[in-house]
């Protein structure tokens, strides 16, 4: 498939290092069949969202495992769903603007002492992948706020019941915009977007057995 031009983001980096493929469908707006997990985890997400932004009086019913919590945070005001864009050289953009290079979303987020707090809500299992996702949206608000000293982030895992804390400090920045600027380089210079046949075809949206258009899921 041809080179697509995008703002990349922790998704679409995550997908791309699984399957190219899968990504330049979404990009092209392939239809998508969604897996059941998906469509849960995107209902639990708009439940929490819809909570902290004060649509929704009581904590919702898939959130009650969490629901101390959750009223914590709305007593806080934390923002939800908080979209970031920034630019390559990590100056704040609007969310659509062709200048946008990185686009992050934040779940919920607050003020802390001498920092930010950063929470992300995960449905399903613990993966340790999942801390990277917290270390860019740290190293992010870093490059925005130059006086940040801290930044504490959060995965919430709301069927485990289970919180897994970090704390970032500003003298790593140097070393995460290496890293990130590393890792995301394949992506954002990719001329094309092979299939990769693997497990994760079982849950694919686009995999042929489950009706989709990609027929590699078929040469595992």
């Amino acid at each position: 498939m041809a080179k697509r031009t995008m703002a990349w983001s922790y998704s679409r980096l995550t997908t791309y290092e699984r399957c190219p493929a899968q990504l330049a469908y979404r990009t092209a707006k392939t239809p998508e069949i969604p897996s059941p997990a998906m469509e849960r985890g995107n209902r639990i997400h708009k439940d929490a969202e819809e909570y902290l932004r004060g649509i929704h009086k009581q904590v919702p019913a898939t959130l009650q495992g969490f629901a101390p919590e959750f009223r914590e945070l709305r007593k806080l005001k934390a923002r939800a769903e908080d979209q970031i864009a920034v630019d390559e050289d990590w100056r704040r953009v609007e969310w659509f603007s062709p200048q946008a290079w990185l686009r992050i979303v934040i779940d919920a987020r607050h003020s802390i002492e001498d920092g930010q707090k950063l929470i992300d809500f995960k449905t399903g299992n613990t993966y340790p992948d999942h801390l990277d996702q917290l270390e860019l949206y740290a190293l992010t608000f870093f490059k925005l706020e130059e006086k940040l000293r801290t930044v504490e982030g959060e995965l919430w895992y709301l069927d485990k019941q289970n919180i897994i804390h970090d704390v970032f400090d500003a003298e790593q920045v140097e070393s995460f915009e290496k890293k990130w600027q590393t890792r995301a380089a394949p992506l954002l210079t990719a001329k094309e977007f092979p299939a990769t046949p693997g497990r994760h075809c079982n849950y694919c949206g686009f995999a042929s057995l489950r009706g989709g258009p990609c027929p590699k899921d078929q040469e595992r």
